[in-house]
């Protein structure tokens, strides 16, 4: 299940979508979405792989 993973430049190409591994098909969804209504979002590689490019960036910025 590693290797469905999205790169971190992935991410970066879709700003505020992820990949969805816990979904059929593994479709691509908007982050708010995890943020409301997904369960499994404390152990989501990719949810947390997002926040921390996130929080690198606003680190970077100011």
């Amino acid at each position: 299940m590693e290797g469905v993973l999205a790169s971190k430049s992935a991410i970066k190409n879709f700003s505020g979508y992820i990949m969805c591994l816990h979904r059929k098909n593994t479709p691509r969804i908007s982050v708010k979405v995890c943020e409301q209504s997904c369960p499994f979002k404390s152990e989501c590689k990719e949810y947390r792989i997002f926040f921390d490019d996130q929080s690198g960036k606003s680190r970077s910025v100011n």
